[in-house]
């Protein structure tokens, strides 16, 4: 069964931190010409995640996430969400103040409830999550950090406070 509460992941400055990371230990993972780090439970706690959430890849790695990193997590494929032309989103949105993915993000999340984990968001993200009427979080990381415990703990709260909705009668 598919669960409805989405939980969207961006990787970049998120599950792979851009600088040091958080105080915890850290894996790299050659991929490619390049690589990546991570925390190193990171596998565990995305485990712990999808028994709460359906979990979406929002990057602009799309189907890369599934080829290059899903493995190295212990994820299946997950579902991505399509940017249209992630480069020219970016060039439009850099130094707007706008989040680049809402578009694509808004498409794909539709009417269902969900937390939505990046380091790019804006108050225009922060505005539609606001407005929706089903319960809705954003968490915006430290890009040098990437996902820290606190936002972990955070997802798991609203997950469990999400949980449910939509199932009463109505």
């Amino acid at each position: 069964m598919i669960n409805s509460l989405l939980l969207l992941l961006d990787i970049d400055g998120t599950l792979c931190p851009v600088g040091p990371g958080p105080d915890v230990a850290m894996r790299h993972l050659s991929i490619g010409s390049g690589s990546v780090s991570f925390r190193a439970d990171l596998p565990e706690v995305l485990a712990e995640l999808a028994a709460r959430y359906e979990l979406v890849w929002a990057t602009a790695w799309q189907d890369n996430a599934n080829l290059l990193l899903a493995p190295a997590l212990g994820l299946p494929a997950l579902p991505v969400v399509r940017f249209t032309d992630p480069a020219a989103d970016e060039v439009d949105f850099r130094h707007t103040g706008r989040t680049w993915k809402l578009p694509s993000v808004q498409r794909f999340a539709a009417d269902r409830p969900l937390a939505w984990i990046d380091d790019d968001l804006h108050g225009d993200a922060y505005a539609w999550a606001a407005a929706r009427r089903i319960p809705t979080k954003l968490l915006s990381t430290d890009p040098s950090r990437g996902i820290v415990d606190r936002e972990i703990r955070s997802l798991l709260a609203f997950a469990r406070r999400a949980r449910g909705y939509g199932s009463q009668a109505g």
